[in-house]
């Protein structure tokens, strides 16, 4: 369930140097945080990091002297670097706002800055007397800082540092910070894998979990992440809000307290609704048209790794969201034996009208396949359409290996699922190149192209009648801070699948983020598993 209240730790607004701004004003932060229910936030100017510390850390308290409501609402951080030591009045600056109370988080941003992690001791030295939060984003890191931080947050227990905005592939290092210092948090923002939130409480403890949200693109998906997080109720508001209120000076604590406020969300569609009351969705058909059965490794952590446990899991994970269906593909095939990883979970399935399955195609071994064998595979009832992952096992899609998939799939007006991504195996702009080929066969572009590159081709590729038979896919879209909202004014609702990358991503991550973006609710409705199934009911399986 949502919890009474919210204090978000990334909040960043300004015109920047290297990026369009989420927020290009205070005002634009704030109108995001009633949207999703937040009342108070942690707030830098971006220019503290692109332009000079000083100077956006003034900009931040003239603009929250400027912005009604925002003396109450905003947590002033101020940025911080190693410079500031020999810059003029620089570091009394910062030292005179820390003893007063304005300022009682630090922001610290390595990478864009240039300095190594270590270079920050010094700067520690000067302000740990007043106790301030210091606070990274994880890409601020690089993989030396980490370890720095490491044996250094140990030398000022008076200092406690969150490290925010962690996502899958640098979760075990973090996981890993967690254990080795005690005063190490993490923001739970971009917590997007299953159980990651659960492992780290039981693991460590709930209380080193640091409520945040991402990028705007993300809107309300850490929310519906924790409000279904697999922890005690008292624990989750902690996390909300507690957790980080607790390791602000005493000074600062008291004035967040006093301003605290609990307010609604602006999202209006009852499938928001029903997902954060914890209520499975009604009257809409479901399908998560991308999940995955079977075992992980590269840096996963996740809790069942054996097919049957897996089967299990999804049935319940499909009664408690209301999905009617899914379609999964082999991890026993994608980097497993090609053929019997294939067979192995088609095995295990009992339950063949919710559960279907996209056949895993390697095209390493592609004289292994013919189509007498894909005949026999798709006759069984349980696989409709391919999988391929071009991109991990470093084979290009312009290949002659993959000539049995389009041609099998435009014969059966199946669809083909890709991972796809920035790179050269499986753009999308590679995948609408063969499509255009192929009219029968529908192309489903996973993740949309991945991050901003991707997204952008797909909706070029969506404007293009010659890639009718394209579709775009929903999960892992959130490494772009491109709206879905802004990409709908170029591809068309209809055309989006939804899809969790399930059983290693967090069901209710990936749909509190469609079910919370700000789009008519029929889109929704469609998107949810009406598109899906138009495409399913177009395959002609042999018999």
């Amino acid at each position: 369930m949502k919890s009474p209240f919210y204090l978000n730790v990334n909040g960043k607004y300004g015109l920047g140097a290297y990026e369009k701004p989420d927020f290009p004003t205070l005002s634009d932060l704030l109108a995001h945080m009633d949207r999703l229910g937040i009342w108070q936030t942690v707030a830098y100017h971006s220019n503290a990091r692109d332009l000079h510390p000083v100077f956006g850390n003034r900009f931040l308290l003239e603009d929250m002297e400027k912005t009604p409501g925002a003396k109450e609402r905003v947590i002033p951080a101020f940025a911080a670097n190693p410079a500031m030591l020999v810059g003029k009045g620089e570091m009394e600056h910062l030292v005179s706002h820390l003893a007063d109370g304005t300022v009682g988080v630090v922001v610290l941003f390595p990478v864009t800055n240039r300095f190594r992690f270590v270079e920050y001791r010094r700067v520690f030295d000067r302000i740990k007397a007043y106790r301030p939060v210091i606070m990274m984003d994880v890409t601020e890191m690089t993989s030396e800082d980490l370890e720095d931080l490491a044996a250094i947050a140990p030398q000022y227990p008076e200092l406690n540092f969150v490290l925010k905005q962690v996502m899958w592939w640098q979760y075990s290092r973090v996981f890993d910070l967690l254990h080795r210092a005690e005063n190490i948090f993490c923001d739970i923002s971009w917590l997007h894998t299953r159980d990651a939130i659960r492992f780290i409480r039981e693991d460590v403890s709930y209380q080193r979990l640091i409520f945040g949200i991402g990028y705007k693109s993300h809107a309300a998906a850490a929310i519906a992440g924790l409000s279904h997080a697999r922890i005690p109720q008292e624990e989750k508001d902690a996390a909300a809000y507690d957790n980080f209120v607790s390791l602000l000076p005493d000074s600062v604590r008291s004035k967040v307290m006093a301003n605290r406020k609990s307010i609604d969300d602006q999202i209006n569609n009852r499938f928001w609704k029903a997902l954060i009351a914890e209520k499975p969705l009604e009257d809409v058909l479901v399908i998560d048209a991308h999940t995955h059965i079977g075992p992980f490794a590269r840096s996963w952590y996740i809790p069942e790794n054996e097919i049957g446990d897996q089967i299990a899991t999804l049935k319940q994970d499909m009664a408690r969201y209301g999905i009617d269906k899914i379609v999964s593909q082999p991890e026993t095939a994608l980097f497993g034996q090609p053929i019997e990883g294939n067979r192995m979970v088609e095995a295990a399935i009992d339950d063949r009208e919710r559960f279907q399955g996209n056949l895993v195609f390697n095209p390493i071994y592609s004289e292994l396949y013919t189509e007498a064998l894909l005949d026999e595979f798709f006759k069984g009832g349980y696989y409709c359409g391919f999988k391929l992952c071009p991109e991990y096992l470093g084979m290009p899609i312009e290949l002659p290996n993959y000539q049995l998939v389009w041609d099998y799939a435009n014969k059966h007006h199946m669809h083909i699922l890709f991972h796809s991504w920035e790179g050269n195996c499986a753009t999308a702009k590679q995948i609408a190149a063969i499509a255009r080929n192929y009219p029968d066969a529908t192309f489903i572009i996973g993740h949309t192209g991945g991050g901003t590159e991707g997204r952008r081709e797909s909706e070029a590729i969506a404007q293009d009648p010659q890639y009718a038979n394209c579709v775009f896919e929903f999960c892992g879209t959130f490494t772009t801070d491109i709206c879905w909202e802004d990409s709908f004014q170029k591809i068309d609702y209809r055309r989006v699948v939804f899809g969790t990358d399930t059983v290693v991503h967090e069901i209710s991550w990936e749909l509190g983020r469609l079910l919370s973006l700000d789009v008519p609710e029929e889109w929704i409705k469609e998107i949810l598993g009406n598109n899906m199934q138009k495409i399913l009911d177009k395959t002609v399986l042999p018999k």
